[in-house]
């Protein structure tokens, strides 16, 4: 738990017991197999692609054309392929990217 102040404390009682609850809950749709690795891909897919295209643009900028080459191997991976797909699912579903 953390208190006001930013602290964190263990758990006890009848805290602990909410925690599980709420954990129960939360994990429910992987349990039952509602929650897809597509799904997971959607998700992650532009917080992923935002934070990583924005480092390899301070890569190229201070090391220049090999990182470029290496920018766009790391674009056509299966892992950055997938993401693209997961971005296209959620435009498609209506959440934004």
């Amino acid at each position: 738990m953390i208190d006001e102040n930013f602290v964190p404390h263990a758990a006890d009682g009848a805290a602990v017991d909410e925690i599980h609850n709420m954990l129960d809950n939360i994990s429910l749709p992987v349990v039952n197999d509602q929650y897809t690795t597509a799904d997971w891909f959607a998700e992650i897919a532009s917080e992923y692609l935002s934070g990583s295209f924005e480092s390899w643009w301070v890569c190229i900028r201070r090391y220049g054309f090999v990182y470029m080459l290496r920018t766009w191997h790391w674009l056509i991976r299966r892992f950055a392929l997938r993401c693209y797909l997961g971005l296209g699912r959620r435009w498609w579903r209506g959440r934004g990217i």
